[in-house]
C-alpha cells in the first residue's frame, strides 16, 4: 500500500527526515545558544542606549536645576538690596509710635513674595520657598526691632505728656506733690521699660513736678518760701527805702560748701561716665565762680533768722542748684513787687497773658495753627510765671494734633483705627479721645461750611469776590479757586470757591430771576467755576435748594434745540411754585414711573439717578407750563440721550447721536483710554488692561470695546466692564474712556 506524505511544516522542529521516509530527532542545542547570544547582544544594546539616555537626562536634569537654583540667587540678592532700601525709607517715613509698621510690612513682603514667586522657574521654587522664609524671617525681626523701638519712644513722650495733669494738680495744690510724684514713680516703674530709660522718666517727673510745686508754694506764700530757704527779713531803714530779704552770710557759706562737697564727691564717683564728671566739674567751676562774686548784704541779717535744713525738705530738696535759684529769684521777685505796690498791676498782666495763652493752647489743643505775632505775644505774657509751662507743654504737644488736624478726613478715620486698639494707657486714651474730638469737629464743619473750614485749617484768608454779577464774579473768582485747589488737596475732596454763607446770598440772589435769566447766570458762573468745582457748588447748594443745585450740576449743557438743559429745569420749578401748572397725583405717579423707566440703570449712582429722575420730572412740567408736556423727551433733554451698550442703558456725550457714538467706540484707539501709566518706564503698562487679574492687549481690548458694557462715570466718561468684570489698568484702577 502507498505511503502517506510527510509535509516538513507539519514536523516538530526537533525532528527531521532520513533514509527511507523516517523521522528522527535532531540536536538543538547549538540553534538555541546562537539565538540567546543574538539576544544577549540585543538587550545590552538597548540597556547601553537606556544608560546614556538616562546619563543625558540626569545632566538635563542637573543643568536646568543650576541655572533655576542660580535664578534664585540672583532674585534673592535684588530683594536683600531692594528691601534694605524700602525698610531704610520706609523707617524714615514711619509716624511716631510706627504703629502697624511690622504688620504692613509684612503684608508688603508677602504680596512681593507671592508675586516673584510666579516668576522663578519651577524647579527653583523649592528653593525661593526656603529663602524666602529665611528672608521673611529677617525682614520681621528687622520691622518688628524698629516697631519697638518707635513704641517705647512714643510710649516715653506719651508718658511725659500725661506730666501735664500732674502738673495741673500740683499747681493748683503744692500738697500733692508727693503723691503725685510716687505715682508717677509706681507708673514708671509698672512699664515694660529698660531700668535706665525708668530712671530717666522718674527723674524727668520729679523734676517737673518738683519745679511745678516750688513755683505753686511762690505763688501762694512767696514770703513763707523765703523762709523755708532760710532767708529772713531786714525792714526798711526809711521810707524812702526798701526792704529787703537777706540770707544769713554764715548760712550761705554752709550751704556753698555743702553743694561744692557733694558736686566733688560726685565727680570722683567712678560709676559716671566722662561726659557726667565733665558736667559736674563745670558746675563746680560755676559755683566757684558765683561764690567769689556774690555780694555781701547791704545791712546785718534780721535777728530772727531760723536756720533750716535744706536737705530735710521734701520739695526744695529736690530741686536742681539752678532751679533752686531761680525759684528763690522768683520768690525775691514776688515779694519785691509787694513791697512796691505792684502786685496787682502784676496780677492784672498776667491774667490777661494766662487768657491769651488759653486761647493758644487751646487752639493748639485743637491742632490749629496760631499766628506767630500772637504766640510771641502770649510767651511774652506768661514769661517766668507758672502758665509758662503749660503754654510751652501745649507748644510741644501742638505737632501732634495739629499733624492729625492737617490729615485729610479718610487719613484721619485710617490713623483713629490703627490707633484704638493701642488707647490701652489713660495718657493714650486721653489722646484718641482728643483726636477723635478733632475729627468729630472736622467732619461736621466740613459738612457744613468745606471752603471756610480748609481756609481756617491752613490759616488762609479767603479771596475777595464779586458776587454781584457773573462778569464780576469772573474776574474776581480765580484767585478763589486756586485756594480752593489747595483746601481740595488737602481734604481728599472737591471743595467749591465759595463759603455757604455767599452760596446761600448768590442763590437768593438769582432766585429772583426769571428762569431763563437765571440759568444764564448759572451757565456763566459754572464756566468760570469749572466741572469739579461747580459739582461741589451743587452739593453745598442741594440741601436747601435742590432744583437750583440740579441746575448748577448741568450747568451750561444745552439741549438739541439750543437752550439750557438748566432753563427746563428752572421752569418747571417755578411753574410748581407759581402753580401755573396743576399736576395731579396720577399724573405725577405716571410721570416719575415712565421717567424712571426710560433712566432705568444708566446711572450707576443711585444720587446721581435720582437727581437725573427729579430733573428731568421738572424739565417735563417745564414743558407742561409751555404747552405740552413728553416725559421721554424730558429724558432725552435732560441726558442728552440714552442708548444702549453691552445690554445696559447708558447716557450718551451730549450732542453726540447714539450712531456717531456707536463710531467713535469702534475707531478708538489708546488716546481715549485717560488713566493709563504715562511715564516712559511705563511703556509695557500702556500696551495691556486687565481683566480678572489676566493681562489683555490694547488692541484686543479696542476691538472688543463695542461689545463691552460701559459704566457711566461723568460727561463723555465711562468705565468698562468685560466678562462680568471691571477693565483695569496696571495700577489696579478702573480704565475710563472717553468720548468723543
Amino acid at each position: 500500500m502507498p505511503k502517506i506524505p510527510i509535509i516538513q511544516s507539519e514536523l516538530s522542529p526537533g525532528f527531521q527526515r532520513t533514509g527511507g521516509g523516517d523521522v528522527t530527532p535532531i540536536n538543538l542545542d547549538g540553534l538555541t545558544q546562537g539565538a540567546f547570544r543574538a539576544l544577549d547582544s540585543v538587550e545590552r544594546r538597548d540597556a547601553e542606549q537606556a544608560r546614556l539616555a538616562e546619563q543625558a537626562r540626569q545632566l538635563a536634569e542637573r543643568q536646568a536645576q543650576d541655572e533655576a537654583n542660580v535664578s534664585v540667587s540672583n532674585t534673592m540678592s535684588l530683594a536683600h538690596a531692594n528691601w534694605a532700601e524700602r525698610l531704610a525709607q520706609q523707617q524714615q517715613d514711619a509716624p511716631a509710635g510706627a504703629a502697624g509698621f511690622t504688620a504692613s510690612t509684612m503684608k508688603d513682603f508677602d504680596a512681593w513674595r507671592d508675586e516673584t514667586e510666579k516668576s522663578v522657574p519651577e524647579r527653583g521654587r523649592k528653593l525661593f520657598r526656603l529663602q524666602s522664609d529665611s528672608f521673611r524671617t529677617q525682614i520681621h525681626g528687622r520691622a518688628l526691632s524698629f516697631e519697638t523701638q518707635a513704641r517705647q519712644a512714643k510710649l516715653e513722650t506719651d508718658w511725659e505728656a500725661g506730666l501735664d495733669d500732674d502738673r495741673r494738680a500740683v499747681w493748683a495744690d503744692p500738697s500733692q506733690y508727693q503723691d503725685a510724684l510716687a505715682r508717677r514713680a509706681v507708673t514708671a516703674d509698672s512699664l515694660n521699660l529698660p531700668p535706665a530709660v525708668k530712671d530717666k522718666l522718674v527723674s524727668k517727673a520729679r523734676d517737673a513736678l518738683t519745679y511745678t510745686a516750688a513755683m505753686g508754694l511762690v505763688r501762694n506764700d512767696p514770703a513763707d518760701v523765703l523762709r523755708r530757704l532760710g532767708y529772713g527779713y531786714a525792714p526798711p531803714e526809711s521810707p524812702q527805702q526798701d526792704g529787703e530779704w537777706v540770707i544769713p552770710a554764715d548760712v550761705q557759706a554752709e550751704r556753698d560748701a555743702e553743694r561744692m562737697r557733694i558736686l566733688k564727691q560726685e565727680q570722683s564717683d567712678p560709676s559716671f561716665d566722662d561726659g557726667t564728671r565733665a558736667a559736674v566739674g563745670r558746675e563746680i567751676a560755676r559755683l566757684e565762680a558765683q561764690m567769689a562774686a556774690r555780694p555781701p548784704a547791704r545791712r546785718p541779717p534780721p535777728l530772727k533768722t531760723e536756720r533750716v535744713d535744706l536737705a530735710k525738705d521734701p520739695v526744695f530738696s529736690n530741686l536742681s542748684p539752678e532751679r533752686l535759684d531761680t525759684i528763690t529769684n522768683h520768690a525775691l521777685t514776688l515779694v519785691r513787687q509787694q513791697e512796691a505796690g505792684a502786685r496787682a498791676a502784676t496780677a492784672a498782666a498776667q491774667a490777661e497773658g494766662l487768657k491769651l495763652a488759653r486761647g493758644v493752647m487751646s487752639a493748639w489743643d485743637n491742632g490749629y495753627a496760631q499766628d506767630p505775632a500772637i504766640v510771641s505775644a502770649a510767651k511774652r505774657a506768661v514769661q517766668g510765671t507758672p502758665a509758662e509751662i503749660d503754654l510751652l507743654t501745649a507748644e510741644a504737644r501742638f505737632g501732634e494734633a495739629q499733624r492729625f488736624r492737617l490729615m485729610s478726613p479718610a487719613q484721619q478715620a485710617e490713623y483713629l483705627s490703627v490707633t484704638r486698639p493701642q488707647a490701652t494707657t489713660p495718657d493714650a486714651a486721653v489722646l484718641h479721645e482728643k483726636l477723635t474730638g478733632i475729627k468729630a469737629s472736622a467732619d461736621a464743619e466740613i459738612k457744613r461750611d468745606a471752603f471756610t473750614y480748609g481756609a481756617k485749617l491752613l490759616n488762609l484768608q479767603p479771596a475777595e469776590v464779586d458776587w454781584s454779577s457773573p462778569q464780576a464774579v469772573a474776574q474776581t473768582l480765580p484767585a478763589r479757586v486756586q485756594q480752593a485747589a489747595v483746601i481740595s488737596a488737602k481734604l481728599g475732596k472737591e471743595v467749591a470757591p465759595i463759603t455757604v454763607q455767599e452760596a446761600e446770598a448768590w442763590g437768593t440772589r438769582i432766585e429772583a430771576l426769571p428762569p431763563l435769566q437765571r440759568a444764564q447766570n448759572i451757565a456763566e458762573m459754572t464756566e468760570a467755576l469749572g466741572a469739579p468745582a461747580s459739582v461741589a457748588l451743587a452739593r453745598t447748594i442741594r440741601e436747601k435748594n435742590v432744583p437750583l443745585a440740579l441746575a448748577i450740576a448741568m450747568g451750561s449743557d444745552g439741549t438739541t434745540s439750543g437752550r439750557f438743559a438748566s432753563e427746563l429745569v428752572l421752569r418747571g420749578q417755578q411753574a410748581l411754585k407759581d402753580k401755573t401748572v396743576k399736576v395731579e397725583g396720577g399724573a405725577e405717579v405716571g410721570w416719575r414711573a415712565q421717567i424712571t423707566r426710560e433712566i432705568g440703570d444708566a446711572y450707576p449712582n443711585e444720587d446721581q439717578r435720582r437727581d437725573m429722575i427729579e430733573a428731568a420730572y421738572l424739565a417735563n412740567i417745564g414743558m407742561a407750563a409751555e404747552g405740552g408736556f413728553d416725559p421721554a423727551r424730558a429724558v432725552r433733554m435732560i441726558t442728552g440721550g440714552l442708548t444702549e451698550r453691552g445690554g445696559a442703558k447708558v447716557p450718551l456725550p451730549r450732542g453726540v447721536s447714539a450712531d456717531d457714538f456707536d463710531k467713535q467706540i469702534r475707531s478708538a484707539t489708546s488716546a481715549n483710554v485717560l488713566n493709563l501709566p504715562q511715564g516712559d518706564a511705563d511703556q509695557a503698562k500702556r500696551a495691556a488692561v486687565y481683566v480678572r487679574g489676566n493681562a489683555v492687549p490694547m488692541a484686543d481690548f479696542l476691538q472688543a470695546l463695542p461689545d463691552a458694557r460701559l459704566v457711566y462715570v461723568s460727561q463723555g466718561r465711562y468705565s468698562v466692564q468685560a466678562g462680568g468684570a471691571m477693565v483695569l489698568n496696571a495700577q489696579g484702577q478702573r480704565v475710563i474712556v472717553r468720548f468723543p
